[in-house]
This record gives C-alpha cells, sequence and structure tokens, in this order.
C-alpha cells in the first residue's frame, strides 16, 4: 500500500496578537544600543518590522511571493552582515589603530551597550533587525507556528545587553514576556484536508498557554540570574573592539594598558566584586592610573600626543619636588640670616613636616597584560620586584614599563604632603621661583630642587596654554568666575570650585542614567551623577578659573576594601576619577568633589521586598479576574478587531463562536458539531432561528462552494450579538 505524506498546512494567525510582541523586542533592542535616542528608534524599529511582518503575512499563501520576499530579506540579511564583516576586517587590518577606528565601527556600536549614538549605524542596525524581528516572528506564527522558535527573536536585545552588568531592565524583560503570550496564542493552526472542510477549534489553545508562560518565565529567570561573565574569549574581543568610554566601571574590570578616552557615564555602573590587586600601604592614597587632557563633550576625554612621552631616570627630580621639605629648608635658611628679606614671612609658615611612605601592589588580576603601573600622585621610586625593567614617566605623572608585564608586582616610594593652603598664599604673594633662585645662590636650597620645582612649574605653564579653555562655554566661564569670586590664591579657587557642589544639591548617583553626557547637562540640569561627572565638571571649572587641570582615572583605597590584615582588596568598585590642579606653592594636587556630595538613597531591602511582593500580589490578583472572565474579555477582544479583519474571517469567526456556545448548550464535543447541527441547538434551545439560519448558512457556503457569500458582516455580527444576550439571560 502507497501512502502519500502529506504537509501540514497552518492558517489562522492573528496579526493583532503578534504585533506588540514586535514593538516590545523593538524597544528593549532600542534601549540596549540606541538609548539616547530609544523614542525615535523604536518608533522607527517597531514600524518597519511590523511593515516586515505584514508583507511576508500578506504574501504567505502565495509561494511565488513569499519566495521573492524570502530572497529580498536574506539579501538585506547578507549585506548587514557584510556590513558587519567589513567593521571587522577593517579592524583586524590595522596592527595599530588610531583613536577612534576601534569605536566608530558598526561591531562597536552594536555591542557599545549605547555609550554613543551614531545615526547611521543606528539606520542600518533598524534595518538588520527589523528584517530579522518581522521575519522571523511572522514565520514562526504564521507559517510554521512554533513557540521555541517564535522566542527566538527576544534573545537578540538579551545577548547584546549581556554586555552590560546590569542587563535589561525588568520593566523591558515584562514587557516582551507579556506580549510573548498573546503572539503565541494567536499563531497560525493547523488546517484540516481539503476535502473534508471543518472548521477546526482550537483544542490546545491550554498547552500554547502552557507553553508560553514556561518559556517566557524561564527565558526572564536566566536572563536575571544569570551573572554577567568577564572572563570570556568572546568578550575580551568584544573589549578590544569598543569605545572605551562604555560605562566608567566597565573600563576598570581588567587592568589593561593605557586607554584612548576617557569613561562616561551611560548608567550601567554596576562593578564586579573581583579582585584586581591589592594594596598595603600605612598611608592610604588615591592611586593614579591613566590622565586625559582634551575634553571632547558626549564623548569624554582623550590624550594630547604631545604628553605621550615617557622619559627613564625621573626619580630625583621627582623625588626633589616636595613642598614641605622646601619650605623646611626655606625656613631654615631664614633663621640662618640667609633670606633675611623674607624671614618674617617664611617663620610664620605652619610647620609641616615631610612624609614619605611605601606602598606595595600585588596584582591578583589573571587577565592583566599591562605596561601601567598605578601609583599615587607623589611617586618617585618604583621597584617591579619580579621583573625587573626600565620604568619611565610621562610630563603629566602617567608611569609605565618598557616592556609588557603580567601580573607585575612592584614597591612604590611616594611623597605624601598634605598640599598647605599658607605655603600657597605665600607663593601667591611672592615671585617663588625668584625666591628659589636667590635660595640657590646663597646656599639654602640644592640646585637639584630649583631644576626640579621650575621644571615642574614650566611644566604646568605650558600645559595651561595648550590645553586652554576648549570646550568649555561660556556659562561654565561666567560660573567659574562666579564660584571663585574674591579667592586670593590657586589654593582657595581650587577648594572654592571642589565643594561648590556640595552646596549646590549635587548628588552622587550611580544608578542614574543620563539623557546627555555633556558636563553643561549635568551642571546646570541633572546635578546627578558619577565620579566621572563630577570630574569632568570640576576639570574644566578648574580651566576655566585659569587653573592648569587634569582628568585622571584610578582607583581609590576605600575602607570598605580594607581586610582584617591590613590589605586593601581593590575591585572595580573602587574605581574613580578625580581632578589634579597645579597650585603654586603646593604643586599637583588631587581634588575630589564627590568627597563631600551625599549619595542617592537607594530603595532598602525590606521596602524591595515589599514592592516585589505587592507586584506579585497585582499580577496574581490580575490573572485570576482574567481567568474568571475570560470568555467575556475574549468576546469583547473579538468585538474590536472582528472591523479589522477580512470578511471571511469575520463569517469564519461569527460561526466559530456560535457554536461554541451552541456546545456549551447541548454538552456536545465542539470539533465534530457540523453547520446544521448548530443551527438547530441555538433555534431549539434559544428560539433564534433565523439569527442561527444567517450566521450558520454563511459559513456553509464559505466552507463548501469557497466562494465569499454576498452577505452583510455587520448583520450577521449583530445576529451573533444577540445569541449572546439571549445566552446571558438564560444563565440568570
Amino acid at each position: 500500500m502507497i501512502t502519500k505524506k502529506q504537509k501540514i498546512r497552518y492558517d489562522g494567525a492573528q496579526p493583532l496578537g503578534v504585533l506588540p510582541y514586535i514593538w516590545a523586542i523593538s524597544i528593549a533592542l532600542m534601549y540596549t544600543i540606541c538609548r539616547e535616542q530609544i523614542v525615535v528608534c523604536s518608533l522607527g524599529m517597531a514600524g518597519l518590522s511590523s511593515a516586515v511582518y505584514m508583507i511576508v503575512y500578506s504574501l504567505r499563501k502565495r509561494p511565488i511571493g513569499a519566495a521573492v520576499v524570502t530572497s529580498l530579506m536574506t539579501a538585506l540579511c547578507f549585506c548587514a552582515i557584510a556590513l558587519v564583516a567589513w567593521s571587522f576586517m577593517d579592524y583586524a587590518a590595522k596592527s595599530q589603530p588610531t583613536e577612534g577606528e576601534l569605536e566608530h565601527t558598526f561591531v562597536g556600536f552594536i555591542f557599545s551597550a549605547s555609550s554613543y549614538f551614531d545615526a547611521v549605524y543606528a539606520v542600518g542596525a533598524i534595518m538588520l533587525f527589523s528584517v530579522i524581528v518581522g521575519f522571523v516572528c511572522c514565520y514562526f506564527s504564521a507559517q510554521l507556528p512554533r513557540v521555541c522558535f517564535l522566542l527566538l527573536p527576544a534573545f537578540i536585545p538579551l545577548i547584546l545587553s549581556a554586555r552590560t552588568a546590569g542587563g535589561l531592565p525588568l520593566w523591558a524583560l515584562a514587557l516582551m514576556f507579556g506580549t510573548f503570550i498573546p503572539a503565541v496564542c494567536c499563531s497560525a493552526r493547523p488546517c484540516t484536508n481539503e476535502d473534508i472542510t471543518i472548521f477546526g477549534e482550537d483544542n490546545a489553545a491550554k498547552k500554547r498557554f502552557a507553553a508560553a508562560m514556561c518559556l517566557g518565565v524561564a527565558s526572564i529567570g536566566v536572563a536575571l540570574a544569570i551573572p554577567r561573565s568577564d572572563n570570556t574569549v568572546f568578550g575580551q574581543y568584544l573589549d578590544s573592539l569598543m569605545s572605551d568610554g562604555r560605562g566608567f566601571y566597565r573600563a576598570a574590570e581588567s587592568l589593561g594598558n593605557f586607554a584612548s578616552h576617557s569613561s562616561v557615564n551611560t548608567g550601567d555602573n554596576s562593578p564586579s566584586d573581583r579582585v584586581l590587586f591589592t594594596a598595603q600601604t600605612p598611608v592610604p592614597q588615591t592611586l593614579d592610573r591613566w590622565t586625559f587632557d582634551v575634553y571632547e563633550g558626549a564623548d569624554g576625554w582623550t590624550y594630547a600626543e604631545i604628553y605621550n612621552t615617557g622619559y627613564p631616570e625621573w626619580e630625583l627630580f621627582a623625588r626633589s619636588r616636595g613642598m614641605a621639605a622646601l619650605f623646611e629648608d626655606l625656613k631654615q635658611g631664614a633663621r640662618d640670616g640667609l633670606l633675611d628679606e623674607y624671614a618674617e614671612e617664611l617663620l610664620s609658615l605652619p610647620d609641616v613636616k615631610p612624609v614619605n611612605s611605601e606602598i606595595y601592589i600585588k596584582t591578583l588580576d589573571a587577565s592583566s597584560a599591562t605596561a601601567v603601573i598605578i601609583h599615587p600622585i607623589g611617586t618617585y621610586s618604583v621597584n617591579i620586584t619580579d621583573d625587573p625593567q626600565t620604568v619611565y614617566r610621562t610630563s603629566k605623572g602617567e608611569i609605565f614599563s618598557r616592556d609588557v608585564m603580567f601580573k607585575p608586582n612592584y614597591l612604590l616610594r611616594f611623597n605624601a604632603d598634605e598640599p598647605c593652603a599658607e605655603y600657597s598664599a605665600f607663593a601667591n604673594d611672592n615671585d617663588l621661583l625668584a625666591l628659589l633662585d636667590e635660595a640657590v645662590q646663597r646656599g639654602a636650597v640644592s640646585s637639584t630642587v630649583y631644576l626640579a620645582i621650575k621644571d615642574e612649574y614650566n611644566y604646568a605653564k605650558a600645559y595651561k596654554e595648550i590645553t586652554g579653555l576648549d570646550g568649555i562655554s561660556e556659562e561654565m566661564l561666567a560660573l567659574a568666575a562666579e564660584i571663585t569670586r574674591g579667592c586670593e590664591s590657586d589654593f582657595e579657587k581650587a577648594a572654592a570650585i571642589e565643594r561648590w557642589f556640595a552646596e549646590n544639591d549635587f548628588v552622587y548617583d550611580l544608578e542614574f542614567v543620563p539623557k546627555s553626557n555633556e558636563a553643561e547637562y549635568f551642571v546646570f540640569e541633572s546635578k546627578r551623577g558619577i565620579c566621572s561627572d563630577f570630574a569632568t565638571a570640576t576639570t574644566l571649572l578648574a580651566r576655566a578659573a585659569g587653573l592648569p587641570a587634569r582628568y585622571t582615572e584610578g582607583f581609590a583605597l576605600s575602607a570598605d576594601c580594607l581586610d582584617e590584615n591590613d590589605v586593601y582588596n581593590v575591585t572595580a568598585a573602587n574605581a574613580h576619577a578625580y581632578t589634579q590642579v597645579y597650585v603654586m606653592g603646593c604643586g599637583w594636587i588631587n581634588i575630589d568633589a564627590t568627597k563631600y556630595v551625599p549619595k542617592a538613597e537607594g530603595v532598602n531591602a525590606l521596602m524591595l521586598m515589599l514592592i516585589i511582593v505587592g507586584a506579585a500580589v497585582a499580577v496574581i490578583a490580575v490573572t485570576i479576574v482574567i481567568y474568571i472572565n475570560r470568555k467575556r474579555l475574549a468576546l469583547l477582544v473579538f468585538g474590536l478587531t472582528y472591523p479589522m479583519r477580512a470578511k471571511s474571517d469575520r463569517i469564519k469567526s461569527l460561526y466559530l463562536h456560535t457554536r461554541r456556545i451552541a456546545c456549551e448548550l447541548s454538552g456536545r464535543d465542539i470539533p465534530s458539531a457540523t453547520a446544521g447541527e448548530t443551527q438547530k441547538v441555538i433555534s431549539d434551545m434559544l428560539s433564534m432561528h433565523d439569527d442561527a439560519e444567517k450566521i450558520c448558512c454563511a459559513a456553509d457556503e464559505l466552507m463548501y462552494s469557497g466562494n465569499i457569500p454576498d452577505v452583510d458582516t455587520k448583520e450577521l455580527y449583530r445576529c451573533f450579538k444577540r445569541i449572546c444576550k439571549r445566552r446571558r439571560v438564560l444563565k440568570r
């Protein structure tokens, strides 16, 4: 006996149930890659992906049209893939990519966790993902309904958001999950044999709903429970392509080489708790990592090539720049009668003893391959214990080794003098360099100290002239003048700028997602941000006030990372950004506005638990109410969508609902009921012969002749409403 295998056909998909799922995916995806312009981009992708869905849906029964559309979609996808491949090959071909070439690629934009916005790449991403989401959702809901495969498009934003520590927000996950269930329930059903035309009822509705619930809950659970892995090969590859400004903590998750850009606040500020290095010192200091010179607005800071050259044998000058030791020598010279004209002022200055200390740093970051040496600002000696080699220092204080080191350990010696306001005021009232020149000639100060102080002063003066006021708006200039009005010394100006933030309601907030990364937005509008926001604003205000200032990133040795053995266990959470300014009489000093401003108060654990429990109770209550009134709600939705359906779908749907009522009245199995039996039950039990006849006769003609009957579907719907009303009256 020869049997012919028949291909199952599917029909009955309802686009209005699937489109919200597509829109939810569009919103989640644009939140991940185009957060800065999420509204416009979400609308664009939702519209384009819906158009793709409807085009494919309208041609699903036309093999030639479907083949053409499929080919077109495939071609567009291949074009997008080619763009991605070209982006990667263009990167790989550059042995030494220049600034901006790594970050502004299509791959970089897609995986940058919304650290920047590029209109061209945004349009390309919208086109690519609209084709994929629209086509896949249509295929697996209308042509080959599969619950698992219909969930695949939702994994696109989930995978892309895995680049950030926090992932997608809960509302985005809930939105995709909530719309996924009706999308599954509105997918197509298998058609019966064409020779025996029977309108099938969805007996598998409960199974579909259960499957959708299980898959949705499982997907959200996986997305929320599994932490982001920072030790993956693919993650390291992405790190090589991404901009360094993708959220401050992301730039501090490992100890890599010098960055080309500073970090910017994208709201992704949840650091890992992996210990990067340990530090042992009796005098904890902020540890410098790298410094930036040029402000580029929303893109953060970058470096000036002129200051990137390091030089060896810098230790002698660095050790001779301690201001406490210098002024002790000057005061001793005044006591010895060598500086009589300055004696009264010098001897009235407070006694500040020089503080020299050590810090031992042990790297624990297994993936660390770096030449950068993390150090306090006053470092004057570096001893790499396990790999001795030449150490270089740039004119702006960055320190690095000759060769790349793997998990380096090193001992640093540094000057830990606290800046003194009186020393700065003395230097402001007197020509300190002229005084030092005289002190050298009279033997009060060594020539090495004089040359070290003069070299640092000349560098600061040149640095101020080169960096200038670039990127500083008129509003920032006016604000700096207002803040420093009445200040007599550079030290007073720096202190006034540092404290100004605390006096004007600024808040340190790790959870805040800024609308813009421009300094003006932070200073004049939001007044909320993280350390990189404060450091940027502080640096610009200091420059506007006439101070040589530079933006610096490093690590803060805070008490919360100190263990019982007096060892600082430094993680990415200790990453910090701050400002360094040059003050005559003090040298280069750190100023940090975040130590004065309050931290944002998060929701406490009890309140969070109450919110979660309340939300869960509300969801359960709504679910119960919906379940109890599911039939009424189904009829309500049917009534709202009825005018949007095709004429044949209207007749078919009316008949199926009428047949369900008839089977409920008679207790008969729904799929086995014929149109004649349906008409008879409605006529006998509800006494509505004419209404039942109109609906069933229209359905008979549609089923057996294949022609769309010439009937008024509005009148048929009125007949159906009368049947429902009579049914409700009898129930009472």
